[in-house]
């Protein structure tokens, strides 16, 4: 895996991060890091009123998604999401990403 690109709310904000953590790309929103043809996945941190309309477009430009928390705010909207998910056979993972993380094996 490469975090090969951050975008923010704040353009400033995400070249900060981008700086500090050696990621090579910018975008100036999340619309155009979505937009980005060499992104597979996105890592979803919003907080979480936005996640579900977040996670749908994502899923509509053909990336999976990991969301921090929530991916989205009720069961209609976890419906709506499920459909492109399925249509596109994708992955939606909600804040249960750590269980993959090699470190937790250590710890096990």
């Amino acid at each position: 895996m490469e975090v090969a690109a951050v975008a923010a709310r704040d353009v400033g904000r995400a070249r900060a991060h981008s700086a500090e953590h050696g990621i090579p790309r910018v975008h100036t929103g999340y619309r155009h890091l979505l937009e980005d043809p060499g992104i597979d996945a996105v890592y979803d941190p919003l907080p979480n009123r936005p996640n579900g309309a977040w996670t749908l477009r994502a899923i509509e430009t053909g990336k999976y998604v990991m969301s921090e928390k929530p991916f989205t705010a009720n069961a209609t909207e976890a419906r709506t999401v499920a459909v492109p998910v399925a249509v596109q056979d994708r992955v939606v993972m909600e804040a249960f990403h750590y269980r993959y993380n090699p470190m937790l094996l250590r710890v096990l």
